[in-house]
């Protein structure tokens, strides 16, 4: 698979040493979409936790099995092939990133996984972004951004925007790395800190 530089939408700023994140992006469509077929994936197990009502944050624990944090490791280094970052400088994003086949077995059973916990009309519609592998080295970082879009863009003669965000640490190799929300009161430091690998799932 032809890995590239993800110009990544904004939406949450990433702090420095944060390795390894795997982001899925889940759309709203404003017009009637296809039902998608159900991926068959193995029984997969995980708690959630509220982290903020409003904005709405959920904690979920153990979000990706052990198995599908290996595999997208391994994809690092698999045949040479790594993240690239070939796109213009961007002072605001300066981590490195790549999109995912939705086709890939284990990246269509993830997607159905997301699916499957946002539940209704999300999951009747059956459609998500393609998922992104990203890197941080140390130093590096991303601002403070939104994935929402303001004015709803068009696909396939179709209007749709982002409606949910889930980020799933591959990595807990790492220290000083967070994730901030800053329209969320107070401050809680395990959900500031590098998380366990597999753990973290933020809406």
């Amino acid at each position: 698979m032809k890995l590239k530089h993800l110009n990544l939408a904004r939406s949450l700023q990433l702090l420095p040493a944060v390795p390894l994140v795997l982001l899925l992006l889940l759309y709203r469509w404003h017009r009637s979409a296809a039902i998608s077929t159900a991926t068959m994936c193995p029984n997969h197990q995980y708690t959630v936790e509220i982290v903020s009502q409003s904005p709405l944050v959920i904690y979920i624990n153990n979000f990706l099995s052990q198995k599908e944090q290996s595999r997208y490791k391994r994809m690092l280094t698999y045949q040479g092939k790594s993240l690239t970052d070939d796109a213009i400088p961007d002072e605001r994003k300066t981590s490195s990133s790549a999109y995912l086949s939705k086709s890939d077995p284990v990246v269509a059973c993830i997607g159905q996984r997301a699916l499957d916990f946002h539940g209704g009309t999300q999951r009747v519609l059956g459609d998500y972004g393609n998922p992104q592998l990203v890197k941080y080295e140390p130093g590096q970082k991303n601002d403070l951004h939104f994935d929402w879009w303001m004015v709803p863009q068009n696909r396939s003669s179709r209007l749709y925007n982002r409606r949910t965000t889930i980020l799933a640490y591959l990595d807990d190799n790492c220290t000083r790395g967070e994730t901030y929300f800053p329209l969320i009161n107070g401050t809680n430091d395990s959900c500031t800190e590098c998380q366990r690998a597999g753990q973290k799932g933020r809406f």
